[in-house]
């Protein structure tokens, strides 16, 4: 053999091998990013993907199979992502209403105080404003058709304020899930 088909042999190997590395590693440059979504199937349940690596987003589902019963938005993360002078944006997404898989959506600024004594918020979202942890259940917005960002809880179509979160609830004008990103 000819070293000229040596170093062509050699070659092809090295890029084959190459190009098969490429395709298994990450495309993302950036650590911060969020992976995929997983696959969303009703849960049941509340969810609640956590943020990774110190992400700038959080994500949160209202199941159509928990209807009248929030799912909690932990208060540290609108404090985290929402509680300094450029607020946040919130995308909320009413999933499957139609069972064609559709999201119908909505996106919007939301400002929080985190001092304990104020806790006051305000959306752009119809200009809603309230405090959080009065004793009053308050929208931070909705209906988004059949979902609702309010800073009460429900719990089987009942409501109350007594917790420092926030909540994300499907309620009864469509069979649908409610999706939620906060990001900052």
């Amino acid at each position: 053999m000819h070293l000229r088909h040596i170093v062509t042999a050699v070659l092809v190997s090295v890029a084959t091998t190459a190009i098969a590395q490429s395709t298994t590693q990450s495309t993302s440059s950036n650590p911060n990013e969020m992976p995929p979504p997983p696959n969303f199937v009703p849960s049941g349940g509340p969810v609640r993907y956590e943020p990774v690596n110190g992400s700038d987003r959080v994500f949160y589902e209202a199941s159509h199979l928990q209807r009248g019963t929030t799912t909690p938005v932990k208060e540290a993360d609108v404090i985290r992502l929402c509680g300094d002078k450029d607020g946040c944006t919130i995308r909320m997404g009413m999933h499957n209403w139609d069972n064609t898989e559709r999201v119908a959506s909505r996106e919007f600024l939301f400002f929080y105080n985190p001092n304990p004594n104020n806790k006051t918020w305000r959306s752009s979202y119809g200009d809603f404003a309230g405090t959080n942890s009065n004793s009053v259940v308050e929208h931070v917005a909705g209906p988004i058709w059949s979902c609702y960002f309010t800073d009460g809880e429900y719990a089987n179509h009942a409501a109350k304020d007594t917790s420092s979160d926030f909540g994300l609830l499907s309620w009864d004008q469509y069979n649908a899930d409610c999706w939620m990103t906060i990001i900052d």
